[in-house]
């Protein structure tokens, strides 16, 4: 599993996807049952990093929040993953930026200082102060990755790393937890009583970070900006 983030072409994107295992759904329900209790030995890593991909998807939205690797720099984030829908802040080049995804397109309001840092001229830069702006169409092509059904996939089957047999018991604030290694050295924390759900992901490093989930299947309205500018419309 990782902790990464993925930038899309300046002015257009930040998406953001973590971590990895196997899956199917009779794996999923043996690690559950295994996680529910102390006195049967640990579940193999692969088997609950199945079971807590399938434990999110079922819930179909979670709360993300933490720091990531952003741009080459450690960013906060603080994000809502809802089905295809995404809504939430994230730190870019130390501005916070606004996002909201819906219905294949991808909304953003920032600071003029985080769009004068994109290159765009000071001037038009104020005027974009407290502005929601629709990115292209062709940069929001890859927002597959940017939803909960991406995040459930890189759980399932990660691209750049694999989940290792061992497992750990430990505590994380009075709940107990079953640690999952993985070979490029983060570390995945799932509820080890009740549904065996992704609780945190680190990693350490240049290229670590730490990710917290809570509200599961918790939802709440993910609309479009009522008024934005296109950035079609403007030629950029």
């Amino acid at each position: 599993m990782r902790v990464r983030a993925l930038a899309v072409a300046g002015l257009s994107a930040v998406l953001l996807a973590a971590c990895g295992g196997g899956s199917s759904d009779d794996t999923a329900t043996n690690a559950s049952s295994a996680a529910a209790s102390s006195s049967q030995a640990a579940p193999h890593g692969p088997e609950l990093a199945a079971a807590s991909a399938d434990a999110l998807e079922q819930a179909g939205s979670v709360r993300m929040q933490g720091q990531a690797p952003l741009d080459g720099e450690v960013g906060n984030v603080d994000l809502r993953l809802q089905g295809p829908d995404v809504a939430g802040s994230m730190g870019v080049g130390g501005q916070t930026v606004q996002i909201v995804v819906t219905g294949g397109s991808l909304y953003m309001q920032a600071t003029p200082e985080f769009w004068a840092a994109q290159g765009m001229p000071e001037q038009m830069a104020d005027s974009f102060a407290d502005t929601w702006v629709l990115a292209p169409a062709d940069a929001a092509g890859g927002l597959g990755d940017f939803s909960l059904a991406g995040f459930v996939s890189e759980l399932r089957s990660p691209s750049d790393s694999t989940v290792e047999d061992e497992v750990e018991a430990d505590e994380v604030d009075g709940q107990r937890v079953w640690v999952v290694h993985n070979s490029d050295g983060s570390l995945l924390h799932v509820a080890a009583e009740g549904k065996p759900y992704p609780l945190s992901i680190t990693k350490t490093g240049t290229d670590g970070g730490t990710l917290i989930f809570s509200d599961f299947g918790v939802t709440t309205p993910i609309t479009a900006p009522a008024h934005y500018l296109d950035f079609s419309d403007l030629g950029s």
